[in-house]
């Protein structure tokens, strides 16, 4: 094998193991040495491709942000009312926080502080603002578009931190744990603000994000 090819798989398994530790442990409780232990190689080969913490985290944010914003591309580009597509953005977090490290990662050094101008939550509220928008233009909305967004931000905030608390919602048999209590919030919401226009079937949750 080419050395750069050797120091390619290094690098990617140095980034999956950090995202491993950092969603499990945090910024602050997650070290180097743990990092290359994890991933099975030296500190001097950890150093060479990573000289800090806070260069390997803003690495590890860089790739959950990635991910996220390319399972949001659908959802920028899907044809349905937008206040659907608010929830299937919704869905399609969760998804993610339930099956990628990367993006868990990602969310936990957001929510810890150590975010970098790859902030998580930066890659998916402006998404969630424009579709609220819309939703008010069209008159599907119900409420004032920032007052929805806080709830909605607030609505992801406790499906990420089930995510890191609760990691047995992970597990095979449970997979879909926190996206049917996602669906049963977006039901409460849908009858507290009346999101659907008279004569017309209330908008809920998809669930196939």
């Amino acid at each position: 094998m080419a050395r750069q090819d050797r120091a390619e798989l290094t690098r990617r398994a140095l980034i999956a193991a950090a995202s491993a530790e950092f969603d499990k442990h945090g910024y602050a409780g997650t070290s180097l040495s743990r990092v290359s232990s994890a991933a099975g190689v030296s500190m001097g080969a950890l150093t060479f491709h990573f000289g800090a913490k806070d260069e390997l985290a803003a690495v590890v944010q860089a790739w959950g942000a990635a991910m996220t914003n390319a399972a949001l591309q659908d959802i920028r580009e899907q044809r349905v009312p937008p206040l659907q597509a608010a929830i299937d953005l919704t869905h399609t977090l969760a998804r993610l926080l339930e099956e990628e490290a990367g993006v868990r990662a990602a969310a936990r050094l957001a929510r810890d502080g150590a975010s970098t101008s790859e902030d998580w939550n930066a890659v998916w509220i402006p998404t969630l603002r424009q579709l609220l928008a819309r939703a008010a233009a069209e008159g599907t909305l119900g409420a004032d578009p920032k007052d929805f967004e806080a709830l909605v931000s607030l609505l992801v905030a406790g499906v990420e931190a089930a995510a890191h608390t609760h990691p047995s919602v992970r597990e095979t048999s449970l997979r879909h744990g926190l996206r049917q209590q996602l669906t049963l919030a977006w039901q409460v919401l849908a009858g507290m603000y009346r999101v659907a226009r008279p004569g017309e079937p209330e908008l809920l949750p998809a669930g196939t994000s």
